[in-house]
């Protein structure tokens, strides 16, 4: 089938002046060779596709599209396909705060871990182990994915909390909110952690550092947003490249075997090369992908991509 993805206008708050180079890599990594040629009708941005029928639905989930439609002869008609999200926008969305990952950027981040992790059981789970607020948990939810957070800052998890009760309330959604301890109690609430469970997908934030916190090597996923010039609460070591270091190699403990990691990090610093290096080091293989795009003068987002054997 021909198809024409309308870009969706949010893109550039997500990408900027590089939204169209960034939606062609998504869409011809996950899709190689269904990608024609890109266009410009009214002010709107399409990406035109040659794909088979059974992707429909999997196209509609990329970060980048708003609709999808049919060239006929009288003209384009949009194609009824739902993205099948098992949860409302407003989980994602209905948040804002200042240094919140980007809604788009943390979906394609998702997107990308789906396509390179070589899981063979239908049952994934995600890790972001600097997940603040919690959006890469949020997203996977949406998509019926078990997901865990761990964050330093003590303060998240209330965030978190207020943020579901309200969601699941203005949305009627049932759901059930567990809270609880991991070992003992501590006074920087490290182990503290909040659940929540739906009817198809459970999420969990714990607060704690991710270089120490031991859970089990279940994780098929670990996508994760640094935080562009890095700092870590407590932290002595200022070299986001040392920090990482420290983290690294728990964070590749506790994924399974042909797991992928996705890590979105400000280029400038570290540097990708910097950034290779601390996980090659530990035995990982980077994918090809960059999602390059310049977000101010002092931060060049990029996406790294890597697979443990």
């Amino acid at each position: 089938m021909r198809l024409k993805l309308l870009i969706n206008p949010m893109c550039k708050s997500a990408y900027f002046s590089d939204f169209l180079s960034v939606a062609e890599e998504e869409l011809t990594t996950i899709f190689p060779g269904i990608f024609l040629m890109s266009s410009t009708c009214g002010g709107l941005q399409f990406l035109h596709v040659d794909c088979l029928e059974k992707d429909i639905s999997k196209l509609a989930r990329l970060s980048f599209v708003q609709g999808i439609f049919e060239e006929t002869k009288t003209g384009l008609q949009c194609v009824d396909v739902s993205p099948e999200y098992l949860l409302p926008e407003g989980v994602v969305w209905g948040d804002k705060y200042r240094g919140k990952t980007n809604e788009t950027v943390t979906q394609l981040g998702l997107n990308l871990a789906l396509h390179f992790c070589a899981s063979k059981t239908l049952s994934l789970k995600l890790l972001d182990p600097m997940a603040g607020r919690g959006t890469t948990l949020f997203w996977a939810a949406r998509y019926g994915i078990e997901a865990v957070g761990i964050e330093q800052n003590k303060d998240a998890i209330e965030h978190f909390h207020r943020h579901i009760k309200k969601q699941c309330k203005i949305h009627r959604i049932k759901h059930k909110l567990i809270q609880g301890q991991l070992g003992k109690k501590q006074k920087n609430r490290f182990g503290s952690f909040r659940e929540v469970q739906w009817a198809q997908s459970k999420i969990k934030l714990i607060i704690g550092d991710s270089a120490q916190l031991s859970l089990k090597p279940s994780f098929n996923m670990i996508v994760t947003d640094l935080p562009y010039g890095i700092q870590f609460t407590g932290s002595q070591r200022r070299n986001p490249i040392d920090v990482l270091e420290s983290c690294a190699s728990n964070w590749i403990r506790m994924l399974q075997a042909g797991g992928a990691v996705v890590l979105m990090f400000n280029a400038f610093q570290p540097s990708r090369e910097q950034l290779r290096g601390v996980f090659s080091r530990l035995g990982l293989e980077e994918m090809s992908f960059s999602g390059s795009h310049r977000m101010s003068e002092s931060i060049k987002r990029e996406i790294l991509i890597l697979k443990k054997p």
